[in-house]
């Protein structure tokens, strides 16, 4: 395979970077093989429910050429230029429906995420909620009013997670936003015109590239669906490894310099 001829898109936590015990970090296994990708002629870029705060501070020695896909593909943006490039919000209904869902269950926590901060809004039920294992600004409810919301995570109990979905499609504004899964404890709400697969289409527009696609979970599937060649860590999720060509090591062990290995030696 010609790496000129390739872009590779790859999913961050659980795929590119390391577990959260580790750091995370992009394993030096997986920056080395990415460098080399590079060298080759290669391109690589993340397709992400990360926002630019939380994903791009992992890239100060890596250039990426291809748009990046933030947001589970709420938000396009050009590494090279600092420039957004499109844009996906929260329609305000499900906002709303949302809040008044976060108000009356004291088994959940509503983090809201705009293009550049994390925001965990204050709930008068704070010591029965998940902990966050992640920085976030705490904000109030009449907050988030201001916001430009490109993705609200509800943050659950891994008991709760089935349940919590599926209230969570009940909701009178279902049909506005895409509700995807991302963890046993993160459920995350973005548009209806984002996905990450969207979000890859509007960043190779114009382009002629193979797409390669590496994801571990479910907010990952679309974007198997559509590359050229599938791939998934082996600790992913069995959906994931049912649409996966490839399976690669886990994320600690280098996922990502595996699948840059197995490419070229195909």
């Amino acid at each position: 395979m010609d790496p000129k001829d390739v872009v590779i898109f790859s999913d961050m936590d659980g795929t590119l970077l390391s577990s959260w015990e580790l750091g995370p970090i992009i394993v030096e296994k997986n920056l080395q093989a990415m460098k080399k990708w590079r060298d080759l002629g290669g391109s690589f870029s993340i397709a992400t429910g990360r926002n630019l705060k939380n994903a791009l501070h992992f890239f100060h020695d890596y250039q990426m050429e291809i748009p990046v896909v933030l947001a589970n593909g709420a938000l396009l943006y050009s590494h090279t230029t600092g420039e957004i490039l499109h844009k996906e919000l929260v329609p305000q209904a499900y906002i709303d429906e949302a809040i008044q869902y976060f108000e009356n269950n004291n088994r959940i926590a509503l983090v809201i995420s705009d293009e550049s901060e994390v925001y965990a809004v204050k709930h008068i039920h704070s010591r029965n909620i998940p902990k966050l294992d992640f920085p976030a600004q705490e904000i109030s409810l009449e907050t988030i009013k201001s916001l430009n919301v490109l993705k609200a995570t509800f943050v659950v109990f891994a008991e709760d997670s089935e349940k919590v979905n599926y209230d969570l499609t009940q909701f009178n504004s279902i049909n506005e936003v895409n509700v995807m899964p991302s963890s046993i404890r993160f459920i995350e709400v973005v548009s209806k015109k984002a996905t990450k697969a969207l979000g890859i289409k509007r960043a190779l527009k114009g382009l002629q590239k193979k797409i390669v696609c590496i994801g571990d979970y479910l907010n990952d599937i679309e974007m198997l669906d559509i590359a050229d060649i599938s791939a998934c860590p082996e600790h992913s999720h069995e959906l994931v490894k049912k649409r996966a060509q490839i399976t690669t090591v886990s994320n600690n062990e280098g996922a990502i310099a595996d699948l840059i290995n197995q490419l070229l030696t195909s």
